[in-house]
């Protein structure tokens, strides 16, 4: 029996033993790994500061392997998070010049890469180590797609647009479809540049970078509408007026859409779409182009020799904004739309 039971303590000491090593090994329990797991999880909660302290007391111990590796790689990437970024470059070059394997240097240079691409700016140094990444991963896999797209911002950023446009065209990520409309608004084709962006909108509504795309597709669409109006291009700017209230429905850009969509027609004289215009403009939960709305709705009425409606619109005008620099102007066309009801003999229709 005493047999046995040592025979059992045995198998259970070894078994523990063979526990603890393999939580020691496997996950930095009791074991100079210990700073790496931490520095894992402060990254991944988004304590970048600790993270950082933490990998880099496990590369104090100076472990050449995957972990550390990565220990170099989350560093960088926090510093890109803290807005570090040259910091982030450094440790970033660092990974590229350790190439521990192929894919860990790819996504080291697509990294770098990004920071500069952020930046606006081109870097002799990336693209270089673009082109040599490019000859090490086959044609359309993620990591070639990634480093075709980074490639073409370099090239856009050197003002080699025809070739930045050849790049994204070849990749098949998020950026490199942003990269595509950048390229035609510096090759001054703004009307593809904003179907570039109408595309990413339709086909990648929950993507992390709809909100740049919706920023940058206002702002271009805007310009556009507003230049071509002041040249009286009115065609034109009616149609990026209608982009404009597509993509911002409810909104004050929407609001000003609207109304200078009226505007346009009315200069046009196509009374009946200018009235549809201003009334979608006093319709809509906005409310800064009301009062202007509802005053060139009178006038609308007046150029269609609808007197009784145009007198009821510029009535209805003084009596909701009397204090508007506008009331004269109300006043006014009340008065004219009055004596021509008057000159057909009769007032049946006016307010009361």
């Amino acid at each position: 029996m005493k047999v046995y039971i040592a025979i059992l303590v045995t198998v259970i000491t070894v078994g523990v033993l063979g526990a603890v090593g393999y939580l020691a090994v496997n996950y930095g329990g009791f074991t100079q790994e210990r700073p790496y797991y931490r520095g894992v999880r402060e990254y991944e909660i988004g304590h970048y500061r600790e993270a950082i302290g933490s990998f880099n007391e496990y590369l104090s111990l100076n472990f050449r392997n995957k972990k550390s590796n990565d220990a170099k790689f989350r560093i960088a990437l926090s510093l890109k998070k803290l807005d570090e970024t040259e910091n982030a470059k450094k440790k970033l070059a660092e990974v590229i010049s350790d190439h521990y394997s192929d894919e860990d240097t790819a996504r080291a240079v697509i990294e770098y890469a990004d920071i500069c691409r952020l930046a606006n700016q081109y870097d002799y140094y990336i693209i270089g180590q673009i082109e040599l990444m490019l000859r090490r991963f086959p044609s359309g896999s993620d990591l070639e797609s990634a480093l075709t797209t980074q490639f073409g911002y370099q090239q856009l950023f050197l003002k080699q647009y025809e070739v930045a446009l050849h790049h994204f065209m070849r990749s098949s990520t998020e950026l490199s479809i942003l990269g595509k409309a950048r390229a035609y608004h510096e090759m001054n084709d703004i009307p593809k540049a904003l179907s570039v962006y109408e595309e990413f909108l339709t086909y990648n509504p929950g993507s992390s970078l709809t909100k740049e795309v919706l920023r940058t597709y206002l702002t271009q669409a805007s310009h556009q509408a507003i230049v071509n109006y002041r040249r009286k291009n009115f065609e034109t700017a009616i149609h990026y007026f209608g982009r404009i209230q597509k993509y911002f429905p409810n909104t004050a850009d929407a609001e000003n859409a609207l109304y200078f969509a009226g505007e346009a027609f009315y200069e046009l004289e196509n009374y009946e779409k200018a009235l549809t215009m201003y009334a979608h403009t006093l319709e809509n939960s906005m409310s800064s182009r009301d009062a202007e709305a509802l005053l060139k709705i009178g006038l609308c009425y007046y150029w269609l020799k609808n007197y009784a409606a145009c007198y009821n619109a510029m009535d209805k005008f003084l009596r909701e904004y009397p204090a508007s620099v506008y009331s004269p102007r109300a006043e006014k066309w009340k008065d004219m739309a009055k004596k021509e009801l008057e000159y057909m003999g009769g007032e049946t229709s006016l307010s009361k």
